[in-house]
Order: structure tokens, then sequence, then C-alpha cells
């Protein structure tokens, strides 16, 4: 999918676009640390990842915004 990242303060957010998507996705631009994920437009805890790459199995229809916040 096509993807944006915003870093503000120690969060990063992401928005990933695609009409239809289904796999893995990157989230690049961590840390070497664990960050909590979050679907933040449905409150949806999507669980712990640990940087400074990670990946993040995704299915979503459109868009999918996600806040990555340092644990």
């Amino acid at each position: 999918p096509e993807a944006h990242a915003i870093r503000k303060d120690q969060e990063i957010y992401y928005a990933f676009f695609a009409r239809h998507w289904r796999g893995p996705i990157e989230l690049r631009g961590l840390q070497n640390r664990n960050y909590r994920i979050v679907d933040y437009v449905n409150n949806k805890d999507l669980g712990s990842v640990h940087g400074p790459q990670a990946t993040l199995s995704a299915t979503f229809d459109e868009h999918l915004l996600l806040e990555a916040r340092p644990e």
C-alpha cells in the first residue's frame, strides 16, 4: 500500500492507503524499543512491536491510520 509517516514528539503516525489490502505492512522510523500500535480511528489496540523496523499483519479497505506509542 501507499504509506506516509509523521513523527510528533515520541509518537509516530502512519497512514496506509490501498483499495483492498491484506498482508504485512512495514512500520519504519521506529527507535530500538517497544511500541504500542493503535488504530486511532476505530480505537483498536493492535498489539506491540519492537523497532527499529517492524511488520504488522493488516487487513483494510481504502485506508488504515495508526499511532505508534512508546511503551
